[in-house]
């Protein structure tokens, strides 16, 4: 239970919130684990891609995507590891393809064929 107390806290008067938040920020950035992946996109999935990975995704579609013909586009992404990626590349279903790194491509299909076989009794 929190219950309010007597005494009013008070910031130290040489306290620097940007500099503490800049740090901070630095520090997380270097510590935090990445694994880069690359995905084709197909392009009716496009408008749901800021809802799924934020508005960034844009940016990152504009800076760094290569079309492909058919309307695709080929993403550079990355999330905080392989599972992570693994998840959310399964989530996506056939609208996206991971083209790297060959492991996750295999676990993404490995998983994909286990989850059909199990519910709907087919195999690869």
């Amino acid at each position: 239970m929190v219950e309010p107390a007597e005494e009013r806290s008070r910031r130290p008067s040489n306290f620097d919130l940007v500099g503490l938040w800049t740090a901070w920020c630095a520090a997380f950035a270097q510590t935090r684990s990445s694994h880069a992946v690359v995905l084709r996109v197909a392009p009716a999935f496009f408008p749901a891609l800021p809802q799924i990975f934020g508005e960034g995704i844009r940016w990152q579609v504009i800076e760094h995507g290569r079309p492909e013909g058919g309307g695709a586009v080929v993403v550079p992404l990355t999330f905080e590891n392989a599972e992570m990626a693994c998840s959310r590349a399964l989530g996506l279903g056939t609208q996206v393809e991971v083209l790297s790194p060959p492991e996750l491509r295999k676990r993404v299909a490995q998983r994909a064929a286990a989850a059909a076989a199990a519910v709907y009794g087919t195999t690869g």
